[in-house]
């Protein structure tokens, strides 16, 4: 929240100061988490196409949701596949549809969906182990 013509004010500065220090709280408690977002930032820097981040981590919340509930990625995948085969991008948050898509483009949403699945995956292994670990005597 930047004041108009004049820069920030006190408040605005003090505010801004907490956000990054509960921002920098939260990746020192979940490395993991600044570690794909990071990775994620990093890849759609320009590597590929501009996008706000938030699609990049709706396909990632996808995948999570996709390794419990197999319906979900059955149409997550085959939209993308739609996607892909009209050559066509479709924003939802914006209402746009936009010419021109690829197979990198779609590679791309599909391994971000695919590390959500990863992240389920980690978690339930870990759950379980804890859950169900016996000493062997």
């Amino acid at each position: 929240m930047k004041s108009s013509g004049r820069g920030w004010t006190k408040e605005e500065k003090k505010e801004e100061k907490k956000k990054e220090k509960k921002k920098k709280q939260f990746y020192e408690d979940y490395p993991l988490i600044k570690f794909i977002i990071y990775n994620i930032n990093m890849i759609h820097s320009g590597l590929v196409y501009e996008k706000p981040f938030y699609y990049a981590l709706i396909h990632v919340v996808v995948g999570f949701l996709a390794f419990h509930y197999t319906w979900v990625g059955i149409v997550f995948v085959m939209y993308q596949l739609v996607q892909l085969f009209l050559n066509k991008r479709f924003f939802v948050f914006e209402g746009k549809i936009k010419d021109g898509n690829s197979a990198t483009h779609t590679a791309f949403k599909l391994g971000e969906f695919s590390i959500g699945m990863l992240i389920a995956f980690v978690i339930s292994i870990t759950i379980t182990r804890k859950r169900y670990h016996y000493k062997i005597e």
